[in-house]
Protein backbone atom coordinates (compact mmCIF):
# COMPACT_ATOMS: atom_id res chain seq x y z
CA UNK A 1 0.00 0.00 0.00
CA UNK A 2 1.36 3.37 -1.19
CA UNK A 3 1.82 5.79 2.11
CA UNK A 4 1.62 8.67 0.40
CA UNK A 5 -1.94 8.14 -1.54
CA UNK A 6 -3.39 6.76 1.73
CA UNK A 7 -2.16 10.16 3.22
CA UNK A 8 -4.05 11.98 0.89
CA UNK A 9 -7.30 10.07 1.04
CA UNK A 10 -7.52 10.50 4.60
CA UNK A 11 -6.55 14.50 4.82
CA UNK A 12 -9.67 16.18 3.73
CA UNK A 13 -10.99 13.34 7.07
CA UNK A 14 -8.92 14.73 9.39
CA UNK A 15 -9.51 18.20 8.02
CA UNK A 16 -13.42 17.47 9.16
CA UNK A 17 -12.68 15.81 12.13
CA UNK A 18 -10.11 18.81 13.32
CA UNK A 19 -13.46 21.04 12.27
CA UNK A 20 -16.08 19.42 14.68
CA UNK A 21 -13.05 19.35 17.14
CA UNK A 22 -13.17 22.69 17.16
CA UNK A 23 -16.81 23.42 16.97
CA UNK A 24 -17.48 21.32 19.74
CA UNK A 25 -15.09 23.06 22.23
CA UNK A 26 -16.39 26.40 21.38
CA UNK A 27 -20.10 24.59 21.88
CA UNK A 28 -18.59 23.13 25.37
CA UNK A 29 -17.21 26.45 26.06
CA UNK A 30 -20.74 28.41 25.88
CA UNK A 31 -22.51 25.59 27.64
CA UNK A 32 -19.92 26.10 30.56
CA UNK A 33 -19.93 29.93 30.96
CA UNK A 34 -23.48 29.98 31.72
CA UNK A 35 -22.53 27.70 34.62
CA UNK A 36 -21.09 29.11 38.18
CA UNK A 37 -17.60 27.99 37.58
CA UNK A 38 -17.23 31.80 35.44
CA UNK A 39 -17.59 34.94 37.30
CA UNK A 40 -19.80 37.37 35.26
CA UNK A 41 -20.67 40.40 37.80
CA UNK A 42 -19.15 41.99 40.76
CA UNK A 43 -21.58 40.18 42.99
CA UNK A 44 -20.41 37.17 41.98
CA UNK A 45 -16.79 38.15 42.77
CA UNK A 46 -17.22 39.35 46.18
CA UNK A 47 -19.29 36.12 47.44
CA UNK A 48 -15.81 34.42 46.85
CA UNK A 49 -13.91 36.84 49.40
CA UNK A 50 -15.50 34.84 52.06
CA UNK A 51 -13.45 31.87 50.45
CA UNK A 52 -10.30 30.51 52.49
CA UNK A 53 -8.51 30.09 49.75
CA UNK A 54 -9.35 30.52 45.81
CA UNK A 55 -8.09 31.28 42.18
CA UNK A 56 -9.24 33.30 39.39
CA UNK A 57 -8.20 32.55 35.67
CA UNK A 58 -9.25 35.80 34.05
CA UNK A 59 -8.69 34.93 29.82
CA UNK A 60 -9.49 36.56 26.49
CA UNK A 61 -11.19 33.94 24.29
CA UNK A 62 -9.68 35.49 21.27
CA UNK A 63 -6.10 35.01 22.08
CA UNK A 64 -4.21 32.06 21.79
CA UNK A 65 -3.77 31.55 25.26
CA UNK A 66 -7.07 30.79 25.69
CA UNK A 67 -6.64 27.02 23.99
CA UNK A 68 -4.00 26.34 26.71
CA UNK A 69 -6.47 27.20 29.19
CA UNK A 70 -9.99 25.37 28.07
CA UNK A 71 -7.82 22.43 27.83
CA UNK A 72 -5.96 22.08 31.11
CA UNK A 73 -8.76 24.23 33.07
CA UNK A 74 -10.34 20.31 33.83
CA UNK A 75 -7.23 19.49 35.14
CA UNK A 76 -6.95 22.89 37.62
CA UNK A 77 -10.01 22.34 38.72
CA UNK A 78 -9.69 18.56 39.81
CA UNK A 79 -6.64 19.90 41.50
CA UNK A 80 -8.34 22.61 43.06
CA UNK A 81 -10.87 20.63 44.62
CA UNK A 82 -8.18 18.33 46.01
CA UNK A 83 -6.30 21.58 47.62
CA UNK A 84 -9.81 22.36 48.64
CA UNK A 85 -9.46 25.41 46.64
CA UNK A 86 -12.34 27.39 44.89
CA UNK A 87 -11.75 28.05 41.13
CA UNK A 88 -13.67 30.14 39.21
CA UNK A 89 -13.03 31.66 35.54
CA UNK A 90 -13.29 35.29 33.96
CA UNK A 91 -13.97 35.76 30.67
CA UNK A 92 -12.48 39.43 29.79
CA UNK A 93 -14.70 40.00 26.68
CA UNK A 94 -17.87 38.95 28.19
CA UNK A 95 -17.57 40.18 31.90
CA UNK A 96 -15.80 44.29 30.63
CA UNK A 97 -17.15 45.67 33.57
CA UNK A 98 -15.84 43.17 36.21
CA UNK A 99 -12.50 43.16 34.29
CA UNK A 100 -12.26 46.61 34.30
CA UNK A 101 -13.08 46.60 38.52
CA UNK A 102 -10.33 44.28 38.91
CA UNK A 103 -7.77 45.83 36.43
CA UNK A 104 -7.89 42.59 34.49
CA UNK A 105 -5.66 43.89 31.43
CA UNK A 106 -3.74 41.04 30.04
CA UNK A 107 -4.93 38.36 27.80
CA UNK A 108 -4.06 36.14 30.44
CA UNK A 109 -4.24 36.69 34.35
CA UNK A 110 -4.89 34.13 37.45
CA UNK A 111 -4.66 35.51 40.57
CA UNK A 112 -4.40 33.54 43.94
CA UNK A 113 -5.79 34.52 47.46
CA UNK A 114 -5.47 33.14 50.44
CA UNK A 115 -6.91 33.96 53.58
CA UNK A 116 -8.26 37.28 51.90
CA UNK A 117 -5.17 38.57 50.68
CA UNK A 118 -3.80 38.11 47.23
CA UNK A 119 -0.40 36.25 47.25
CA UNK A 120 0.32 35.51 43.35
CA UNK A 121 -0.42 37.04 40.32
CA UNK A 122 0.56 35.32 36.90
CA UNK A 123 0.12 36.75 33.34
CA UNK A 124 1.87 34.42 31.22
CA UNK A 125 0.97 30.72 30.25
CA UNK A 126 4.63 28.99 31.39
CA UNK A 127 4.49 30.48 34.80
CA UNK A 128 0.88 29.69 35.24
CA UNK A 129 0.99 26.17 34.25
CA UNK A 130 4.56 25.66 36.27
CA UNK A 131 2.59 27.26 39.85
CA UNK A 132 0.04 24.17 38.81
CA UNK A 133 2.70 21.55 38.97
CA UNK A 134 3.04 22.14 42.34
CA UNK A 135 0.29 25.05 44.01
CA UNK A 136 1.06 26.89 46.89
CA UNK A 137 -1.39 29.60 47.97
CA UNK A 138 0.55 31.18 51.42
CA UNK A 139 2.98 33.80 50.07
CA UNK A 140 6.21 32.77 50.53
CA UNK A 141 8.55 34.55 52.46
CA UNK A 142 12.34 34.36 52.59
CA UNK A 143 14.06 34.52 56.25
CA UNK A 144 17.15 36.56 55.82
CA UNK A 145 20.09 35.02 58.06
CA UNK A 146 21.67 36.93 60.84
CA UNK A 147 24.79 36.10 62.87
CA UNK A 148 22.93 37.85 65.24
CA UNK A 149 19.94 35.93 65.88
CA UNK A 150 20.36 32.55 67.49
CA UNK A 151 17.59 30.33 65.50
CA UNK A 152 17.97 27.81 68.32
CA UNK A 153 16.98 30.49 71.42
Amino acid sequence: MDWKKLTETLTPYVDKAKEYGKKAAEFAENQIQSTPLFIQTQSEYDNLLVEKRYITIAYLPTDAIANDVRLLSSVWMTRAFMDNATLRFINIQESADLSKNLWLHSPLDMRVRFEGEETFCITDIESLKAWWKSPSYKKETVVAESSSVDPLA
